[in-house]
């Protein structure tokens, strides 16, 4: 399977655990309750991993695929996909 195709390893990560690098495949809460302009992007900086931090959850999943961490990262679960999603 080439890099290109090869699908996304989406994992369920506590918010205390979170790291500037880190792709964020879903905040886990309601698009009115956080002033993000998308539910999917990466944390760039401190300060949006100190938004994140702010937010009233406490686990976001992940995209291990789409993060830009070193080696070195802590691992989480994997998250669970409900039947029928």
């Amino acid at each position: 399977m080439s890099l290109m195709n090869k699908p996304p390893a989406i994992v369920r990560f506590p918010v205390d655990r979170l790291q500037v690098g880190m792709f964020i495949h879903d905040l886990n809460c309601n698009w009115l309750q956080h002033n993000f302009l998308r539910n999917r992007f990466l944390i760039d900086s401190p300060a949006t991993l100190q938004k994140i931090q702010a937010l009233s959850v406490r686990e976001v999943l992940v995209d291990t695929t789409r993060s830009q961490l070193p080696a070195t990262a802590p691992t989480a679960t994997p998250a669970t996909t409900p039947p029928g999603h």
